[in-house]
């Protein structure tokens, strides 16, 4: 219908663009927006957050920096949502620096804009870091947190291993501010018990959510007994899995982990089998890198890349240095220890 219109209006473009962006296909919204360019149709605020979340859901961080320039350039108003898309995507980007300077050079920010900083530094790595910012928003206090922000001070606990502050913080949300904890919540809190090492509680706090608890949940467990090898609640968290949602073919690959670190390979024999009979396929592999511009995405099996085979070629050429490299590094590693070896001789 869009191709057929004899005239198409900026709105009619930003539907459109925005269409493509919310059923996540992002490289068609970023071609689309492309031809807005080419037709000389005029950007808005709208077009450019919807373009910028196109960017943040692909990783495409320079096509996410010229989009920021242009904004500059336009002398676009920088207003809250705006300058919220552009935290979110350098943050998800991965340039912290960027993201938290476009943060503190907004006048004006609402509470998903403080929720994208501290979970765009927890999501970073930067656990301390976001936890610092929520105190600041709490000292503030032009700002009431929400669920969403606390989804990300508990994924910024998390990435730090801290339990306690953790636990303070979920219980905070009802106590002090009247939100009640969603599954997205519990679903962090066992994580959270999961990096601790604390299985029996993680299990035990699972057991007694006041709603009934989803995959999500289950699979935070599940990756916590691959991290500690605990074969025996991975088995009822991946049968868990399975009951609520029988095509997770993640699950059976996490389990089959944790039965081939014990070397029980009768158990991930067993695994492949029901994940056969059951009709369950391992999803291949998907990786999107950007280059120059240009997003490329690359998915396990597939050749269609127009460069493959040049990709190929220098693949073989990476690992035939490293197999070298990797021999001359224990070659000299021999050598140091038979020197080693000498000199304690000839001291002796």
């Amino acid at each position: 219908m869009f191709d057929e219109m004899p005239h198409r209006d900026y709105i009619a473009w930003n539907a459109m663009v925005a269409g493509y962006a919310q059923c996540g296909r992002s490289r068609e919204a970023l071609e689309l927006f492309r031809e807005m360019q080419v037709e000389g149709v005029r950007l808005n605020e709208v077009s450019m957050v919807l373009v910028l979340s196109a960017c943040t859901q692909l990783g495409a961080l320079d096509q996410g920096r010229w989009a920021h320039a242009y904004v500059e350039r336009s002398k676009l108003r920088m207003t809250v949502s705006l300058g919220t898309a552009l935290v979110d995507m350098y943050a998800k980007c991965g340039d912290v620096d960027k993201a938290m300077e476009v943060f503190w050079e907004m006048k004006e920010r609402n509470v998903y804009t403080w929720s994208s900083a501290i979970g765009g530094l927890a999501m970073n790595g930067l656990g301390h870091e976001s936890l610092h910012l929520f105190s600041i928003m709490k000292k503030d206090g032009l700002v009431q947190p929400n669920e969403v922000t606390f989804i990300s001070v508990l994924r910024g606990c998390s990435v730090v291993g801290l339990l306690e502050e953790g636990r303070r913080h979920f219980d905070s949300m009802r106590s002090l501010y009247g939100i009640e904890p969603r599954l997205e919540h519990y679903g962090l809190m066992v994580d959270l018990y999961g990096r601790s090492g604390l299985l029996n509680e993680a299990l035990e706090f699972i057991n007694t959510m006041p709603m009934k608890p989803h995959s999500g949940a289950w699979s935070a467990l599940l990756h916590a007994c691959r991290m500690h090898r605990n074969k025996e609640i991975g088995e009822l968290a991946m049968n868990k899995i399975v009951e609520l949602e029988s095509k997770n073919d993640g699950a059976y690959v996490l389990l089959s982990n944790i039965y081939a670190d014990y070397k029980n390979w009768e158990g991930v024999i067993s695994l492949r089998q029901k994940m056969k009979a059951k009709g369950v396929k391992k999803l291949p592999g998907c990786s999107v890198i950007e280059v120059d511009g240009e997003v490329h995405e690359f998915i396990v099996g597939e050749k269609s890349h127009p460069r493959y085979d040049e990709i190929e070629l220098k693949l073989e050429e990476v690992c035939r240095s490293l197999r070298i490299a990797g021999y001359v590094a224990n070659t000299s590693s021999v050598l140091f220890d038979i020197e080693e070896e000498e000199k304690e001789v000839a001291q002796k």
